[in-house]
């Protein structure tokens, strides 16, 4: 049986955010406060200030983000994000210090929700904040 496109970007979006919350896992408190830095070869402007957790929070946002951006591509509209940022500022701000378990368990129910839309699934019921 062939597997479908979009079953494959799903298979891949689980095993790179499951590798995501091992690593979140393992970090500790003091680790998961520590300032980010921007990835080698990043030169889009100023060096991250976001926290570790601020970052993956954020990261758990764009599950959805991303996912609408892209359904509103392939159907040839501009999408609209509902309760998404405006700014990566913003969120940041709203969330100084996120809770790791709340990061944890919104990084996999968006990234299940994420997954379904790739395979076809109409599922929302996950949140971006």
């Amino acid at each position: 049986m062939l597997e479908s496109r979009g079953e494959r970007l799903a298979a891949e979006l689980e095993a790179a955010n499951r590798g995501r919350v091992e690593l979140l896992e393992a970090v500790t408190p003091e680790q998961w406060r520590v300032r980010g830095a921007n990835a080698p070869g990043w030169d889009y402007g100023e060096d991250e200030r976001r926290t570790v957790g601020q970052v993956a929070l954020h990261t758990a946002h764009q599950h959805l983000v991303q996912m609408e951006i892209a359904r509103g591509g392939a159907e040839g509209r501009i999408a609209q994000v509902a309760g998404a940022y405006a700014s990566n500022q913003e969120e940041a701000d709203e969330n100084p210090d996120p809770d790791p378990r709340h990061v944890l368990r919104l990084l996999e129910a968006n990234c299940a929700t994420a997954a379904a839309m790739l395979r076809g699934s109409r599922t929302t019921s996950s949140t971006t904040r």
